[in-house]
């Protein structure tokens, strides 16, 4: 008896270490796709010669657009009836998405809606899946060993952007020429490589989605205590519970933050004049650092908690626009990148304990998907009013055409520190500072110049 029991333990610890070793590879390749890919999109813009406003808005538009289909992610994952086959579809999706903007590169010059429509589908088959996966992901890992096989699993998708980012540098600085193009039409050298590139990335989404059919699902149909929230119990919520004033400052930041964000591209493009090499290395060193100062910010939470870093990362993400005013060099950029990068990261690692830990795990897909949403919003309106101000005829061409775009994004981060004040002024609805922090690793999604990446997170709160 005691012999059968051993061995069932054994058979079951040997299974566990298989789904984790498989879904930390399923993580890096992924990751791989996303240094690979959609990092590449402004530039492929930029080489169209589509001009400054394009090259901005193709990395945030697209995203909205896709955040708004997978608001729909709820009841489709319970029709599907098991999160695996969601977000395999979902996966394939995506990889569909780069396969798609390959092969209109390859025979383009591609028109500039097609790159946004096959970004808006990149964007919403991966928003589509995260969810569902955190879910899936949360009822296979059993909580022992979840924090573990979570910081694992989050170093190798750092290593995996990074992988991404340097190959994907490395190849247009070889192949693809010069940087601007001669106007939407022309066909430029170099399309080659970046056909390649998405190409790349296509295929590593692919390999990931066969590492996800490969994981079981011992629960393939969705638990009769998960609830999808309808709009009422949402807005009522948003409303009256400490969660709704801490949303309306993260959304307004995201708003104003995005009126300058997404325009550090094209400025470092055709402005500073940075080629392919030093373009991949500012948007490496912004992640970089962010990786580098997450274990600091672990500790220093651990001793202060989530809520003055989140007053800390506000203040000090006022400033950062104006940095940029007088980066017109290559190290200065570097150092501009650097600061950004650990700025954002405390921003984001206090808000993802702030916000995440009031979420019931129940209620987790539904509100999540809200969430995603309307972040995304907020990041498309800043950066539609950015582009709004970066056209406007009174703006003066060249390097000067950025300063008032730059100059509003740091006014209206400062007057969000007023919503930053009243949501740490009042009581955040859990003794937050006498309990301890859940651990958190961090997934990227995209990256992102002057901020290092786009995230979504993981938590694990101690039970």
């Amino acid at each position: 008896m005691n012999a059968v029991g051993g061995r069932s333990r054994f058979e079951r610890g040997r299974r566990l270490r298989c789904v984790l070793r498989t879904s930390i590879l399923d993580g890096a390749v992924f990751s791989i796709m996303v240094g690979l890919g959609e990092t590449y999109f402004p530039a492929l813009v930029a080489k169209l010669g589509h001009g400054q406003v394009a090259v901005g808005l193709v990395a945030t538009v697209p995203m909205v657009a896709g955040a708004l289909l997978q608001l729909f992610t709820p009841p489709l994952v319970h029709r599907a009836g098991s999160n695996r086959r969601w977000v395999t579809l979902s996966t394939s999706a995506q990889s569909l998405s780069l396969l798609v903007m390959a092969a209109g590169v390859y025979l383009g010059p591609p028109p500039l809606w097609f790159i946004f429509a096959a970004a808006t589908l990149y964007w919403a088959a991966g928003l589509a899946s995260g969810p569902a996966w955190t879910d899936w992901m949360g009822r296979e890992i059993p909580p022992p060993v979840r924090g573990r096989y979570h910081a694992r699993r989050s170093r190798w998708c750092q290593a995996g952007v990074l992988i991404g980012l340097l190959a994907g540098g490395f190849t247009l600085e070889r192949f693809a020429g010069g940087v601007i193009g001669d106007g939407p039409g022309a066909r430029p050298e170099g399309l080659l490589a970046f056909a390649a590139l998405f190409l790349a990335a296509s295929l590593c989404r692919a390999v990931s989605t066969g590492l996800l059919l490969t994981q079981p699902e011992h629960a393939p149909g969705l638990r009769a205590q998960t609830s999808i929230l309808n709009r009422a119990e949402l807005a009522h919520r948003l409303r009256h519970g400490p969660e709704g004033r801490l949303l309306l400052y993260l959304f307004s930041l995201q708003a104003a933050a995005n009126m300058a964000q997404p325009f550090f591209n094209p400025y470092m493009l055709a402005q500073a004049r940075v080629d392919y090499a030093r373009y991949t290395i500012l948007l490496s060193a912004a992640f970089a650092a962010k990786v580098a100062v997450f274990p600091l910010l672990g500790r220093f939470v651990a001793g202060a908690g989530a809520a003055r870093l989140l007053a800390i990362a506000g203040i000090g993400l006022v400033p950062l626009p104006l940095i940029w005013l007088w980066s017109d060099g290559f190290w200065t950029l570097l150092a501009a990148q650097l600061i950004s990068g650990c700025v954002w990261g405390a921003y984001e690692l206090a808000s993802f304990l702030m916000f995440y830990r009031a979420i019931r795990e129940d209620e987790r897909t539904s509100v999540l998907s809200v969430y995603t949403f309307g972040n995304a919003f907020s990041i498309a309106g800043g950066s539609i009013f950015g582009g709004w101000i970066l056209a406007l005829p009174a703006t003066s061409p060249g390097a000067g055409a950025y300063t008032p775009v730059f100059l509003a994004s740091t006014l209206a981060r400062a007057a969000s520190l007023a919503l930053l004040y009243r949501f740490i002024s009042r009581p955040h609805g859990a003794d937050d500072e006498r309990r301890a922090w859940p651990a958190i690793a961090l997934e990227p999604v995209a990256v992102r110049p002057a901020a290092g990446s786009v995230d979504q997170a993981d938590l694990h709160v101690p039970r």
